[in-house]
């Protein structure tokens, strides 16, 4: 008993000429960051795509989005499109290409080629070896620029689910309430089985994703794949084509 009491009135007493050992604290553990209108209960699409529109505002970029229709014997139909968009929206340059590969289906324009900028919007139409200009005072706002509106309408029927985290998500989505507002040419009906794959970086800058789905095309079976890539971020020009000049022009009486 006297040894134990010892050694408890030590323990209260002064401290010793020894000093103690600095200790680091443990690290703490912190909440998984997500993007905006992401979370582990799903995705909120109005939130995440108005930060994918407040980022691409912001700066200049490019956006691709590609097309294809698929059978058991390959390609049927592919489209592309590439925009080179300025930061604020405004001023942008853009192609557009569709080929019909099968069924003889021949369309009466090959290629479009347009131009966004002060003062006017331009078109160069291209088919069967000759172009025809056309000048509008008006901006077309018809083209999802950003691809924007294509998200929005996609992420409001798929169920979104988180399956990567690293420097950002990866969306997978399954399932489709109206799959009619998913994108996808009018020519192809009886939509079903769709997925979705999508990029989302920290800031809500969806940089990559795919919309599949089976359909009927002709009669036939069909898979149609669009993709849609945001790059060249901070780094893209928007070049003002030549034909623009002529396109403008009033024309001579």
């Amino acid at each position: 008993m006297l040894v134990v009491l010892a050694v408890l009135a030590g323990c209260g007493g002064p401290a010793s000429d020894v000093s103690d050992p600095t200790l680091t604290p443990a690290p703490v553990p912190t909440a998984q960051q997500f993007p905006p209108g992401v979370s582990d209960d799903g995705v909120s699409a109005s939130t995440l795509v108005a930060a994918h529109e407040s980022r691409l505002l912001a700066t200049n970029f490019t956006a691709t989005v590609e097309r294809r229709i698929i059978d058991a014997n390959g390609t049927v139909a592919r489209s592309w499109r590439r925009h080179r968009v300025a930061a604020g929206g405004e001023r942008y340059f853009g192609r557009y290409n569709r080929t019909f590969v099968r069924f003889g289906i021949r369309r009466p324009v090959d290629s479009v080629a347009y131009w966004s900028g002060a003062g006017g919007f331009a078109l160069r139409f291209t088919g069967d070896g000759s172009s025809t200009l056309d000048w509008s005072r008006d901006r077309n706002r018809s083209l999802d620029i950003d691809g924007s509106r294509q998200l929005r309408r996609s992420l409001g029927v798929l169920s979104t689910t988180v399956t990567e985290r690293d420097d950002g998500v990866v969306l997978a989505a399954t399932g489709a309430s109206d799959l009619s507002a998913l994108p996808g040419p009018t020519y192809v009906g009886d939509r079903r089985n769709a997925s979705a794959r999508i990029v989302v970086q920290p800031d809500g800058l969806v940089t990559d994703w795919q919309v599949a789905y089976d359909a009927r095309f002709d009669g036939r079976p069909v898979r149609v794949l669009t993709t849609v890539r945001i790059s060249e971020v901070g780094t893209t020009t928007v070049p003002r084509p030549d034909w623009v000049d002529a396109a403008s022009e009033p024309p001579s009486r």
